[in-house]
């Protein structure tokens, strides 16, 4: 898959995301699903960055953390995203739950700055 696609794959997620509205004011008692597809959407961001190191196309999160540490471009938002795989991990594995703000941070101070990184490089292809 090239850059563009996965862009298309992450926006998607996030519609996902946003069809749930606001939230914050409204809660929902699906907030675990949110925090899986924020780490999905951050997935095929850091998937597009991939894509265009030689067309790297990870085919398991093990083999796509190990290029992300190898791959510079994501140096700045290589723990971010750890940190939202791990999240979404304890949501589907082990029951988590989540706040609405904790939920929100996630957007806010991990998947966006993971996003920034993606459009950036990609719209430079």
């Amino acid at each position: 898959m090239n850059c563009a696609h996965h862009i298309a794959l992450a926006e998607h997620n996030e519609a996902f995301i946003d069809s749930y509205g606001d939230y914050e004011k409204d809660p929902t008692p699906f907030l675990d699903w949110i925090v899986i597809a924020t780490h999905y959407a951050a997935l095929h961001y850091v998937d597009a960055v991939l894509s265009l190191s030689g067309g790297k196309d990870p085919h398991s999160h093990e083999e796509r953390r190990a290029a992300i540490r190898s791959d510079e471009k994501l140096a700045p938002v290589k723990n971010r995203y750890r940190f939202l795989e791990d999240k979404s991990k304890k949501a589907r594995y082990l029951g988590w739950t989540f706040t609405p703000d904790e939920v929100k941070k996630l957007e806010l101070q991990y998947l966006d700055p993971i996003r920034e990184v993606a459009v950036k490089h990609c719209r430079g292809q």
